[in-house]
């Protein structure tokens, strides 16, 4: 189940009206907006990060991470023991990271800008919105505290420093997962291991590709979270639909656009999904069983009896850390294979 904290934790803005809900995950750009606030130095090599030149010319030795896909991309990258703090975890982290995380201090929420600078980091990495107002401050106000910053780029905001309902998040693929992890490797002097990983992860998928190559269904899967306020799906531009899609099964919220988009029950059944999600989150201990009281409930609710998932009970707990443009995005095309076509992922 994903609740309103949930969502919180997750980036979306709680607490605060459904509209600025329904203006997050309206909003689509086909790219990312320079900011106008430049974090560039007059000298030295910068990388373009959403439309903000970052120094490169200096590895990092104090990183602050925020936000779960943040967290593990930078453990995966080998730099678990420059960290001095990580914020928000969706769920537990990967098995080979847990040991470094122990390590770290953690925030179950964003701290304040004031515990931030306590901490000293000179790189703060988001996966989604914490350089705004009314938490870290803009990217440019950390720059001139000598901070550097850098954002996943699925999660750019339209101006540096706006607030949670003004993130864009653009049309997300694998390949924008590649550039974030190539990116923040050249940034902090782990170019090799970054390769490294993208090499991993497109060997993941290449495998998947194979397995999948002599069969021609496509089942119709739908991600969802339950709440009070009824299903939250990820549409059309999230990266949840190349997941699926390199999975072997189509989007069936392809034509709505955004992450964690409110729908009906009715638009669930009209839908009619033969593959069911249901999301999972968020907290350190928090993993794909926590689904199961949800998926039972959805199982014994009569009102979606006639839903092919719920007719063939294809209901699966799934992390919102895997759904998530991460490093773990690749095993998210193998673990969403193995959904669909359990009879090639045995």
């Amino acid at each position: 189940m994903v609740s309103s904290v949930s969502l919180a934790r997750a980036g979306v803005p709680f607490p605060g009206a459904v509209a600025a809900l329904s203006t997050l995950v309206l909003l689509v750009s086909a790219g990312c907006a320079d900011s106008g606030q430049d974090a560039a130095s007059d000298a030295g090599p910068t990388l373009d990060n959403c439309g903000i030149e970052v120094p490169a010319g200096e590895e990092p030795q104090r990183i602050f991470a925020s936000y779960h896909n943040a967290i593990e991309m930078v453990h995966a990258l080998g730099l678990g023991d420059r960290l001095v703090g990580t914020a928000f975890l969706d769920n537990t982290v990967l098995p080979e990271y847990a040991e470094a995380q122990e390590k770290a201090e953690y925030y179950e929420s964003l701290p304040s800008k004031e515990e931030l600078l306590r901490l000293k980091p000179d790189l703060v990495v988001s996966g989604y919105g914490s350089f705004t107002d009314d938490a870290f401050g803009s990217r440019a106000d950390l720059a001139e505290l000598g901070i550097r910053t850098w954002q996943f780029s699925s999660m750019c905001p339209a101006e540096d420093g706006l607030g949670q309902a003004d993130l864009v998040p653009g049309e997300v693929t694998m390949d924008d997962v590649y550039a974030d992890l190539e990116g923040l490797g050249e940034l902090t002097g782990t170019g090799e291991r970054a390769d490294e990983v993208v090499a991993e992860m497109r060997s993941t998928i290449d495998g998947v590709q194979e397995r999948l190559a002599d069969t021609a269904e496509r089942p119709r899967v739908g991600i969802i979270s339950t709440g009070d306020d009824g299903y939250r799906v990820l549409g059309s531009n999230d990266i949840a639909t190349d997941v699926i899609e390199l999975a072997g099964g189509e989007n069936v919220f392809d034509d709505i656009s955004g992450r964690l988009t409110q729908v009906g029950a009715e638009e669930l059944i009209a839908c009619d999904p033969e593959v069911l999600l249901v999301l999972t989150c968020c907290g350190a201990d928090v993993d794909e069983s926590d689904a199961d009281p949800e998926i039972t409930e959805m199982l014994d609710d009569p009102a979606l009896a006639g839903i092919s998932a719920i007719e063939d009970e294809r209901l699966h707990g799934f992390t919102f850390a895997t759904s998530s443009a991460s490093v773990r995005s690749a095993e998210a095309v193998e673990q969403v294979a193995g959904f669909l076509h359990p009879d090639l992922f045995e």
